[in-house]
């Protein structure tokens, strides 16, 4: 757990610029070099849909819906 933890912070730095949600899951799941929508836009939405009960879901219901 705990290396998982530190995995997730060293993305959010990546190349010592600050990533957003969606570049930390994406190379959380497929590496930071290989970042790519397409395939890991399943994932994506259901980050997006776990993240609604967690935290403001106006500020995220947009960006689920976009994806449709």
């Amino acid at each position: 757990m705990y290396f998982g933890a530190a995995y997730l912070g060293w993305l959010s730095r990546y190349e010592g610029r600050e990533r957003s949600h969606e570049f930390i899951v994406q190379a959380y799941l497929a590496g930071p070099d290989k970042v790519n929508l397409q395939e890991t836009g399943p994932y994506w939405k259901k980050f997006l849909e776990a993240l609604i009960h967690y935290e403001d879901p106006k500020k995220y219901v947009l960006l689920l819906y976009n994806l449709e």
